[in-house]
């Protein structure tokens, strides 16, 4: 299921709320590393998530649709180009297929 567009998130969630939920629940990575890393909730699969009213969102997916203004289409993967899965890094997020999502997970190991 597609994540609501950045504009719907933004009005549901009022753009100042949405910005200081995603700045609160950040802390930039280790002195070598240029990850914003996650400190939320985490989902099964070690990915961030945010729950607002009773809904949970990809925290990446998240990112990426509210740093690029542009609405992922469900069969569009957020790929960590860091392998961290709990970065939010615009530079670090780029889209690909599912394809390039599990070979990029394959390289990672």
């Amino acid at each position: 299921m597609s994540i609501v567009s950045a504009l719907n998130k933004a009005r549901i969630l009022g753009e100042v709320e949405l910005k200081a939920k995603l700045h609160g629940e950040l802390t930039s990575g280790p002195i070598y590393s240029p990850c914003w890393v996650w400190r939320g909730k985490r989902s099964s699969a070690g990915y961030g998530a945010l729950q607002y009213k009773g809904k949970w969102y990809s925290v990446h997916r998240l990112a990426f649709e509210v740093f690029n203004d542009r609405v992922l289409a469900s069969d569009e993967h957020v790929r960590h180009l860091c392998a961290n899965r709990l970065c939010l890094n615009p530079e670090h997020l780029a889209i690909g297929t599912h394809v390039q999502n599990m070979r990029d997970k394959e390289i990672s190991r």
